[in-house]
């Protein structure tokens, strides 16, 4: 059990304490010690029946809760998502066309923009449109996923 235990929770550690989605790791690490626990109590190896049952029981119940989570969870959770990329490139484009604007438009004589300011205004353009090609990528997984509020898929 504790080899077992090496191998499966410190990949289930780090993903908790150091990934940007931390649920699964604290699902994995429940469920290892649910298992470990339930092992433990019943004072050696159940049936080959009961481990069977369980563990289909256990399959369907996943699969069943995994599609529904995708289904109806992941649209409300997406047009959120959507909402935020929104208004957060709205803002960086905001800050980008001030810049542009005191660079190229209002400058002061002898402070002409060089070679440095267009290569950092082209990097700027380029963060910028990969940032909409996701959006869009975002919009378009949107629009094929299902959804309760049939109002909220025209207010995109």
């Amino acid at each position: 059990m504790a080899v077992f235990a090496v191998i499966y929770m410190i990949p289930m550690l780090y993903r908790y304490t150091q990934s940007p989605h931390p649920r699964s790791g604290i699902v994995g690490c429940v469920s290892f010690i649910v298992v470990s626990l339930s092992t433990k109590a019943e004072n050696g190896l159940p049936s080959v029946a009961h481990i069977a049952w369980t563990r289909g029981l256990a399959f369907i119940v996943g699969v069943v809760a995994g599609v529904v989570v995708n289904w109806v969870l992941w649209p409300f959770v997406a047009r959120h998502e959507l909402r935020k990329a929104l208004s957060s490139m709205m803002i960086y484009s905001s800050i980008i066309y001030r810049g542009v604007v005191a660079k190229y438009v209002y400058y002061e004589d002898g402070e002409e923009p060089g070679k440095k300011d267009i290569e950092r205004s082209e990097m700027l353009e380029g963060r910028l449109r990969e940032g909409f090609v996701r959006i869009r990528q975002l919009m378009v997984r949107l629009l094929y996923s299902p959804s309760l509020d049939l109002i909220e898929d025209y207010r995109l």
